[in-house]
């Protein structure tokens, strides 16, 4: 069967009249080669230009914008590492020319992951400048969206690792999130629930750690640092507790741990209703419930009900409300309900 017109055309001529202009002239910088009707494209990673990320923030956030001469100022493209830490970005190519370099990849659709992956690519200078990048998303005419933004970030770790020498002077490529074609559906034991701000934070560790790798023997790097003892232990906390400041880490150590108790259970409250509760009502008749709950009596004496009077003047400011709220429901419900009954009676 004969194709239709539609599909003898090229991606260039589905493009209205002025973003093919636009399209035209990034295409100057690669000799007038569409990058999607090119053939010779190739995986080595030695092809890749040196793009930084100080060179991904000026594209982004300070490249004049064709259509409006203003910055792109794309900051939620600074965010599109998720996309590529999650391995969103796969099969990424490269054609080396005389002064630019040419990079395309496939990346998952931000939303409709099961469709057809999207072609971003990038024209770079061979020194990172970034000089012209598309995207066959809608928002790609605008030339930042985030799947541009994850194949610059997924460049941009891939030259830290090809630059960087490991002891066995070999590139760890390995470290570079595994590419996904679709996300399946798995069990909670088997999805890892790391955020995307981890997962970066990660990969930026590893990578920084073969910079800082000495060349020495594989015994010396793989040393293992020993425990602190219980005098370095105890000067650590001191230390911290003279900081003036609440350390979470100290919450858990004596005697340390008692600046941490909350203030309503240190203070002169009165009793609060949550102590009341008994286990073993759970399943008592009703009309025994009644007789059980008549022969409670909650005492509260003037000091008591002026300790609560003045520490709910301003519930919604106070520290206390939150303090005590992980007990039930904060404070704001338990003291506040008190100080109703203080003030009837």
């Amino acid at each position: 069967m004969a194709k239709s017109n539609k599909d003898c055309l090229s991606y260039r001529d589905t493009l209205d009249t002025s973003v093919r202009l636009r399209y035209d002239n990034k295409l100057k910088l690669i000799d007038g080669n569409d990058p999607y009707e090119l053939k010779n494209w190739s995986d080595n990673v030695d092809i890749l230009p040196g793009i930084t990320y100080m060179d991904i923030v000026n594209y982004l956030l300070f490249t004049p914008s064709a259509y409006t001469a203003d910055d792109l100022k794309s900051y939620k493209g600074l965010d599109a590492y998720n996309q590529f830490v999650c391995g969103w970005v796969r099969e990424r190519t490269a054609i080396g020319f005389e002064e630019q370099v040419l990079v395309t990849a496939k990346v998952l659709h931000s939303q409709r992951l099961r469709e057809k992956p999207l072609r971003p690519w990038v024209i770079s200078h061979k020194d990172g400048v970034v000089k012209g990048t598309h995207c066959t998303c809608m928002a790609g005419l605008g030339e930042a969206c985030t799947h541009i933004a994850a194949l610059l970030f997924s460049i941009e770790a891939t030259v830290r690792i090809r630059n960087s020498a490991t002891v066995t002077e070999r590139p760890a490529y390995w470290m570079l999130p595994a590419a996904i074609k679709n996300v399946p559906y798995s069990q909670l034991t088997d999805i890892n629930f790391t955020s995307a701000k981890g997962l970066k934070r990660k990969l930026d560790d590893n990578i920084d750690q073969i910079y800082d790798t000495p060349q020495a023997s594989t015994s010396a790097v793989c040393s293992k640092l020993l425990p602190p003892s219980p005098h370095e232990l105890d000067t650590l906390f001191k230390e911290l507790h003279s900081t003036g400041t609440k350390p979470v880490l100290l919450a858990t150590i004596e005697p340390y741990s008692n600046w941490y108790i909350p203030k309503p259970i240190t203070s002169s409250f009165p009793q609060m209703l949550t102590d009341l509760k008994d286990d073993s009502c759970m399943n008592m008749e009703y009309t025994k419930l009644l007789e059980l709950c008549v022969n409670i009596k909650v005492q509260t004496s003037p000091e008591q009900a002026k300790e609560v009077e003045i520490a709910t003047r301003t519930q919604s400011q106070s520290k206390l409300v939150s303090i005590q709220g992980r007990k039930d429901n904060g404070i704001k419900c338990q003291v506040g309900m008190q100080h109703q009954c203080f003030e009837s009676s």
